[in-house]
This record gives C-alpha cells, structure tokens and sequence, in this order.
C-alpha cells in the first residue's frame, strides 16, 4: 500500500508522539509498504536543530511550519497556516496515496477535503471533548467542537487505542468500521535496562508527567512522596520552577524538567519502580495505553498505573494497577509498599510483554488499513 501519513499541528520536540510515529512508519516501511509522514509542525522560527536530525530518520517525509497562534496578529497567523496546509495538501495529491492515516485532531478543510479522493482513516487517542476543554484556549476549543463531526464523518473507519474510546458514541465515523488496539512501541530502540544503580537502601521512583495535564497525577505523586520521605522520587517533564508552587518541602524529589531520551534514560536507569498516569478519570476516563508505560516496561522497570491498561488483565505482577479515584493512592500505600519494595534488585523480563512490541502491533494495524481500502474499493 501507498500510505500518507498525516500529522497535524505537532509541536517541534522529539516527545513521545513523534517517536511513535517513526516506530510506525519504519515498521511499515520494512514490511514493503510506501509510507510517507506529512507533518504540519507549530513552530514560529527555525526548527531546532535536534528536531530537524530527528526527523531525518523518516523514510519520506513532508513538512512545512506553521506560526503559532498570536491574538495580535491573528488574520497573519491563519494566513500562514492556511498556505502551509495547502502545500500539504497539494504533496499529498502528488504522493497519490492508496489511503491516509491521520491522527484525529483539528479539522482542517483544505487537507481533510482529500478523504473524498483518498479512504481517510483516523487514530483516536483521547476522548477529546473532554481533555481539550481542560487544555485549549476558549476560542481553539470552540472550533474544535463546532468542526470536528465534519472529519469524522469523512473517514472510513478508525483505530482507538482503547476498547473505552470505541464505545464513545460521538467518536464514531461516518464509515463506521472500528478496531481497538492499544499503542506500541519498537523495542528495537529500547534497551532492557540492567538492574538499578541505585546505591541506597530504600526506593528510587521514576515519573514523567507535567502539573498543565492534571490526568498524570503530578499532584498525587507528591503526596506519595511525603507519605515515604525516605524514598527518592525523579520527576522528568516538571522544572524545579514548579516547587516555588507548592507548600511543604519535598527534599527527596528532584524536578529534573524536560529532558532527551538519552537523558532521561541514564536517570530511568537508577529506578527501581516507574510511575505512569495516576488520575486518568480526571478526563474523565478509565482505561489508557501510554507510550511512557510501554516504555517502561520494554526497559524492564516495574510500574504503577493509576488506570485500567488495554494490554493487561492487571493481574500481572510487574504491573501495580491502582483503582480510580482522587484517594488512589493514599489508600493503596500498603499496596504500594509491597510493590516497590518486592521489585528492588529486579527487572521484569521482556518476553513477558512482548505483545507492547510495535512490531507485532502494527501487521494488526495494516491488516486494518488493507480491509478499509477493499472495502472502500468494493463499494
């Protein structure tokens, strides 16, 4: 299959999105399918220099900026965005794809208009009505629920990262056709970690999460830090800006902010137990399937999730699955003790989720896709 991959609005860092995209695009592209990434990238100046580096790992790939939203100059903002999108679109039509893959997002009529061509299919990561209300600006959240029926009805289908967004009546396309499968990640690019390097007696916890998106739980990971002061707690995502917030002290977190893979991987390498997302039903959801927590695991750390995971039954013992609810985890210390506790000095093997590997999962998602495309020719 010829595919256009479309990924619209993506900010100009190396974070886990991107580096999902390139899991799924290399993949696809060693299984003999012509794949390439049209990328629409918020950005005002240049592109940083390890953005641009990162990017050319793409087989083929598309990219054109566009300038962030100034209230100032609005008219100049959505000029330059418009020109860009229509340089997209036009590659797009030039590339001739067999179907598009598009990360549901924003609707944008001069690139969106192409699914009447070519067979649109989505990924739907998030019950967006709800989590964009809590991050978009007044005025980008009301285009985005005014707008956002017109893309879905223009696919053929979608793929949801979790049987919980399948369900959502108003996530639904116009073509209907559903498959559930929760995200991966290429293990080729992870390294098991060996054994923590931790040199002190008690726990080394690693978290990655930021106070602007309250569904990590940065606020709950706190509050387990003062409940175990003798435990050393790593936040990567959050500057030591943040503590000038808050009240009371924390002298066994480090804010290390926002940090390259390489970077944060040597701190990873000293943990013991990784916490993901902790407040999921803050969206208000229940089930998820973070790249971070496949991450994680691939490397071997053990972790604590605050949310039913697409890929596990929970009764796995590498995995501490958390209840919902703002008490989560103050009710569930006894639970946690024995958890980090039973896991220092260990790794969880990787066979043991090697269904997380990108490698498997994405001949799943192609199967999908080419079941879209005949149908689509069929009919």
């Amino acid at each position: 299959m010829r595919i256009a991959y479309t990924y619209l609005g993506a900010p100009p860092r190396i974070d886990g999105v991107i580096k999902k995209i390139l899991d799924q695009v290399s993949v696809w592209s060693r299984m003999k399918h012509e794949v390439c990434l049209f990328l629409l990238v918020n950005c005002d100046g240049p592109l940083p220099p390890e953005f641009e580096e990162f990017l050319k790992n793409f087989p083929q790939i598309t990219v054109r900026r566009a300038g962030l939203f100034d209230i100032r100059w609005p008219l100049r903002t959505l000029k330059s965005r418009a020109g860009a999108l229509r340089e997209l679109s036009s590659e797009i039509q030039k590339f001739a794809p067999d179907v598009i893959y598009r990360r549901f997002g924003t609707h944008y009529p001069s690139v969106d208009r192409l699914a009447k061509k070519f067979p649109l299919i989505l990924e739907v990561q998030s019950n967006d009505l709800m989590e964009l209300r809590k991050t978009l600006s007044t005025y980008k959240y009301l285009y985005r629920r005014l707008t956002r029926e017109k893309l879905l009805h223009l696919a053929k289908g979608a793929v949801y990262i979790t049987h919980e967004l399948s369900r959502i009546s108003y996530l639904n396309t116009g073509g209907g056709q559903k498959f559930v499968l929760g995200d991966g990640i290429q293990f080729q690019r992870i390294s098991s970690l060996a054994i923590s390097a931790n040199a002190q007696p008690y726990p080394r916890l690693f978290f990655m999460g930021t106070p602007d998106s309250p569904w990590h739980g940065l606020d709950k990971l706190l509050e387990l830090a003062q409940h175990r002061p003798q435990w050393k707690f790593d936040i990567v995502g959050t500057s030591k800006e943040y503590l000038k917030t808050l009240k009371g002290t924390f002298e066994n977190v480090e804010f290390h902010g926002f940090l390259g893979e390489r970077q944060y991987n040597q701190i990873l390498a000293c943990a013991d137990v990784a916490i993901s997302s902790l407040a999921l039903d803050r969206i208000p959801m229940k089930e998820s399937s973070p790249l971070k927590t496949r991450e994680y695991l691939a490397s071997g750390i053990p972790t604590i999730l605050g949310y039913k995971d697409t890929d596990f039954s929970g009764q796995e013992d590498f995995v501490l699955q958390l209840p919902a609810g703002e008490a989560n985890v103050r009710e569930a210390l006894a639970a946690i003790d024995k958890f980090v506790l039973g896991w220092m000095g260990r790794r969880v093997p990787r066979d043991q989720v090697k269904h997380l590997d990108s490698e498997f999962k994405e001949s799943l998602r192609l199967n999908f896709l080419a079941q879209q495309l005949t149908h689509s020719r069929d009919h």
